[in-house]
């Protein structure tokens, strides 16, 4: 169960080769507001049977950003290569999720 001031680790699959990515900026939003922004670098990026993956670990700290029992919600920038930026829909979480799987599929 997601309780702040403990250690958590989201995993997030990307329609994307690992090599078209330059880096990822993960958005925590709660009340509207962004709490958290986490950057995920290429390099930290995992391929699984053509599927790329990566993981973003919160810190005791940073999980003490968040109010308990109240909803999240998540948000990707994936920046490309290419120079371009796509972003996804917003992922809806709550306390009781900790591990979110999303793609991201909407180009801005």
């Amino acid at each position: 169960m997601f309780i702040p001031g403990e250690t958590i680790c989201h995993r997030f699959q990307i329609p994307f080769m690992s090599t078209d990515v330059t880096e990822i900026i993960v958005s925590y939003y709660q009340n509207d507001y962004v709490i958290l922004e986490k950057t995920v670098d290429a390099s930290e990026l995992e391929v699984e049977g053509g599927a790329t993956y990566f993981t973003v670990q919160l810190t005791e700290r940073e999980s003490l950003m968040f109010q308990n029992h109240t909803s999240f919600r998540v948000q990707l920038n994936v920046l490309l290569t290419n120079g371009r930026r796509c972003t996804s829909e917003e992922i809806k979480g709550s306390n009781g999720i900790q591990h979110i799987r999303k793609e991201v599929i909407r180009n801005v």
